[in-house]
């Protein structure tokens, strides 16, 4: 009921009130999933580090040495291509900060499933439809 004409809703708002109602538990556990790995922000801090070292005047990239400024599109094992004109100190201080960077995201992903877990009830596990079987691992 309307609290202000004191009638009863027509039934089309009580569909899509209902529809929204059902839909709560996913859109709240939307707010909360889980945020990708935070490599473009450790790609973007690595840029401005060799930027402001003056590293992408050395680097064998063309391209980085025209602007003068990094534009390395990786980190991983073997490092940006201009790696081996790192400094130690500035390597050392890239990595304490990416380490900073993981640890707030590793603690902020904890909190996110706790309020998850809080706020959404798990799921019921949905019947097996007659005629599947289960996926067997391969050896």
């Amino acid at each position: 009921m309307s609290e202000i004409t004191n009638r009863p809703y027509p039934d089309y708002r009580m569909m899509e009130i209902e529809k929204i109602v059902g839909e709560l538990p996913a859109m709240i556990a939307a707010l909360f999933a889980p945020r990708e790995w935070p490599r473009n922000e450790m790609l973007a801090l690595l840029h401005a580090m060799a930027t402001d070292a003056g590293i992408p005047e050395e680097c064998d990239d063309a391209a980085c040495r025209r602007g003068g400024i990094c534009r390395a599109g990786t980190i991983g094992e073997q490092g940006p291509p201009c790696g081996a004109h790192w400094p130690d100190a500035l390597v050392q201080r890239f990595e304490a900060v990416c380490e900073g960077m993981a640890l707030s995201w590793i603690l902020e992903e904890r909190r996110a499933a706790s309020a998850r877990e809080a706020l959404v009830p798990a799921q019921p596990a949905q019947p097996r439809r007659a005629g599947k079987q289960a996926v067997r691992a391969v050896r």
